[in-house]
């Protein structure tokens, strides 16, 4: 799934990528850098996933 298609499924459920900084206290764009694949985290792509209601491995590719 690209990013800006998680982004926008984010929207649609309410979250912004602040708010899910906010939840687990980190900046922004390490929220950004972990949804266009440019970092990992195991939590944020597990919590990212269950926003939108998709298994994990169908939002990240090789997660």
């Amino acid at each position: 799934m690209t990013g800006d298609r998680i982004i926008s499924l984010l929207r649609k459920k309410g979250y912004t990528q602040r708010r899910i900084a906010q939840e687990f206290g980190v900046s922004h764009p390490a929220i950004h850098y972990v949804i266009y694949g440019k970092s990992k985290s195991r939590r944020i792509q597990e919590r990212i996933a269950e926003i939108i209601g998709r298994p994990m491995d169908q939002v990240f590719k090789a997660a």
